[in-house]
């Protein structure tokens, strides 16, 4: 088993201190994979830097590069998924002779091991509820099967098995086709094996996992009651682990900032404890430990700042890497009420939000002549105590 890195020897250290409820919650920000339909043979529970698929269009949205993909999965691999459309228009160009290279190179390495390799799929898109554009677009690719000699992609390992590279698995086409009356359609028998894990909530690899792990981890020893937390034996040594992690996140940039720098710009707390950014309530230890009764609703979930349904993606000059919405700088603790208060918005957008409904709703009062609620003027009068909170 390979060493753990000096961060991540640190992050274990300080686990130590708190609950099983706790360690398990902090691990699992980086070791559960979200598992998504809209991306073929996605893993469950596997670490977010697995072998990755990664849509064509989201690749070409953010304006990435070949060798940056080569750059960034270098260790753990990616597959770029071609839908049908994509694959003709990357046929057409190549014919022509007019490819790019990133385009040129997944058309001629479809169902390639090496660190970047590509696949045609043919599934149901977001916000399409019928079947016949894929049905369609099957028929098409049967041909094309046949032309190449293309086979389905399937898992080169037994199930279960980790995968973290393009050799796991082999082949060059998958479709899962169902929806109207018409039998539902896939390219695999029997079980359908795991192979991929998406590029959402993803790190390019177990580096940049652990930075991701550390930020948070950060965050949350800044709850408002830390100290009960810690055995008054051990509050020497927590402190000196405590200084350990600052260290680490005072000197490791991402984009151009320290990883201190970018919670700094998007957590805030008041005499240095911590609170959700959203509701404006200081998170406490009930709020991480599941086994300490508090309601579903007020259990810290980790929250994006720039939500993952923009489906964004960077190339990082500091880690010569790709990052997700998985970043340091991204993430901020908050409770499942004010995750689903925040809706799709960014910190800044939400506090936008309520602030102008109250004053918009407190105008509309005073013009008629009423009376404000005593629930409508104290939050009223807070919003205009505390504007600091929402700057």
């Amino acid at each position: 088993m390979s060493r753990s890195s000096p961060i991540r020897q640190t992050i274990n250290a300080l686990l130590k201190h708190f609950s099983k409820p706790i360690q398990t919650k902090i691990n699992n920000i980086t070791a559960k994979s979200q598992v998504t339909s809209a991306i073929p043979f996605t893993k469950k529970r596997n670490a977010i830097y697995g072998c990755l698929f990664i849509p064509y269009d989201i690749i070409t949205k953010n304006n990435l590069e070949l060798n940056q993909l080569q750059q960034s999965y270098k260790k753990h691999h990616v597959t770029i998924g071609l839908t049908w459309k994509n694959y003709k228009q990357l046929k057409y160009k190549y014919s022509l002779g007019v490819s790019n290279q990133l385009d040129e190179y997944l058309f001629t390495n479809i169902g390639g091991n090496d660190i970047v390799s590509s696949i045609i799929y043919i599934m149901k898109q977001e916000g399409n509820s019928g079947s016949g554009e894929q049905r369609n677009d099957l028929q098409e690719l049967i041909k094309e099967i046949a032309v190449n000699g293309w086979t389905p992609v399937t898992s080169l390992v037994p199930l279960g098995t980790r995968n973290m590279i393009n050799e796991k698995w082999g082949g060059h086409n998958y479709y899962n086709i169902s929806g109207g009356q018409q039998n539902a359609l896939q390219s695999w028998e029997g079980k359908a094996p795991l192979i991929f894990t998406t590029y959402k909530n993803s790190a390019a690899n177990k580096d940049i996992a652990d930075y991701v792990t550390a930020t948070m981890l950060w965050q949350m020893i800044h709850i408002e009651d830390i100290d009960s937390c810690i055995k008054e034996d051990k509050k020497k040594i927590f402190k000196e682990e405590k200084i350990k992690l600052e260290m680490f996140l005072k000197n490791k940039k991402f984009m151009g900032k320290t990883c201190m720098e970018l919670i700094d710009e998007i957590i805030w707390k008041q005499d240095n404890t911590l609170w959700g950014p959203i509701r404006k309530e200081c998170l406490t230890i009930k709020n991480f430990d599941d086994s300490l009764g508090a309601e579903k609703h007020l259990i810290a979930q980790v929250s994006h700042n720039e939500a993952t349904c923009k489906n964004k993606l960077y190339w990082d000059e500091d880690n010569q890497c790709i990052l997700s919405d998985y970043r340091p700088g991204n993430l901020f603790w908050e409770t499942k009420l004010g995750n689903m208060e925040q809706q799709d918005f960014t910190i800044e957008e939400c506090n936008e939000d309520t602030v102008n409904k109250v004053i918009k709703r407190m105008e509309g009062i005073v013009k008629t002549g009423k009376e404000a609620s005593p629930a409508l003027k104290k939050l009223y009068e807070y919003l205009q105590n505390n504007k600091e909170l929402f700057d």
